[in-house]
């Protein structure tokens, strides 16, 4: 089942991170697969890990995650990760793909509005400031660019 939640962060924490994470001081790295090893070379996004089980990665995981995890009552995280996919100029839909192959709870915090939309087997829920959007990620989804905003942020969550 597939739901989302408005406003979901007090939106002058929201409007921080989202400052934050798209300003001249905040580290990305480049990742060339968004989801399946044989994907394009000219589809490209960048990261930021901020926790990959079982070590916080990330100087920004107490500001900006773990309010989130915690409104979210995560018992276990997996992973959490920033993930800003630029404006290509054209709009890419990324291919379908899982997170990991077992039963967890996942979520995607949206941190601008844009015509991007992460894709749920048929079921499209666009990307707006402040949303959170809960789903199972061991189940096929996939994302997409924007061409309307210069980048599309979002943080992607894996926990139990």
């Amino acid at each position: 089942m597939i739901e989302y939640i408005d406003n979901f962060l007090d939106e002058d924490h929201a409007t921080m991170m989202y400052n934050t994470m798209s300003g001249d001081d905040f580290p990305w790295y480049i990742t060339t697969k968004v989801a399946k090893e044989d994907q394009k070379q000219d589809d490209y996004y960048f990261t930021h890990m901020f926790y990959y089980a079982p070590d916080v990665r990330s100087n920004y995981f107490d500001t900006f995650i773990k309010p989130i995890t915690d409104k979210l009552e995560a018992k276990n995280l997996i992973r959490v990760k920033g993930n800003l996919y630029t404006n290509q100029n054209k709009f890419i839909e990324h291919p379908q793909h899982i997170d990991y192959d077992f039963k967890h709870k996942g979520a995607i915090y949206c941190l601008n509005t844009c015509n991007g939309y992460t894709a749920f087997k048929g079921i499209n829920v666009d990307s707006v400031f402040n949303r959170m959007i809960l789903f199972d990620p061991s189940e096929i989804h996939n994302s997409t660019t924007t061409t309307d905003k210069l980048i599309r942020l979002n943080i992607n969550f894996n926990y139990e």
